[in-house]
């Protein structure tokens, strides 16, 4: 199934290029990501690809996103073909607002945090992904700043 949405993504990519570029931008490859969570897409100049993020367009539409964010990455990448900086520079924003292209894309829902918690000193910590850490204050206070398991942070 990846592969036919890829394939339709890539269609729907020459239509803008003909349509935006008059077919001058050299095709990049499109690809599907579920691993890219906190953006629409993002184009990789090296791999000359455009990966359009799933989790983003599951979020907030296919339909009525995805198109406005084919069009975001390649103005990066045709800035980057045609020698210039391919940031949101202000040669970018120009590009965007003159091709109808949004700047930025819609915010994603904060990820979920994990809570851990001390079991010495009870001293709780949110991070985003999984850790394995020891409580500082207690490792510094305890051992002299040095880890030890005895302080590992615990999953509350």
């Amino acid at each position: 199934m990846a592969v036919e949405v890829e394939r339709r993504l890539t269609a729907r990519l020459e239509a803008l290029n003909l349509r935006h570029f008059s077919g001058r931008l050299l095709r990049p490859h499109v690809r599907l990501s579920r691993r890219l969570s906190s953006s629409a897409g993002m184009a990789d100049y090296r791999s000359w690809t455009i990966r359009i993020s799933v989790p983003y367009h599951d979020i907030h539409g296919w339909e009525e996103e995805v198109e406005a964010t084919l069009l975001h990455e390649m103005i990066h990448l045709w800035l980057h073909q045609i020698g210039r900086p391919g940031g949101h520079t202000p040669e970018f924003r120009a590009l965007a607002e003159k091709l109808g292209a949004p700047r930025f894309a819609k915010r994603m829902p904060p990820r979920r945090e994990r809570v851990y918690r001390c079991p010495s000193c009870g001293l709780e910590a949110r991070y985003r992904r999984r850790v394995t850490l020891a409580c500082r204050i207690c490792c510094a206070k305890f051992n002299a700043g040095r880890f030890t398991r005895r302080f590992l942070l615990t999953p509350v």
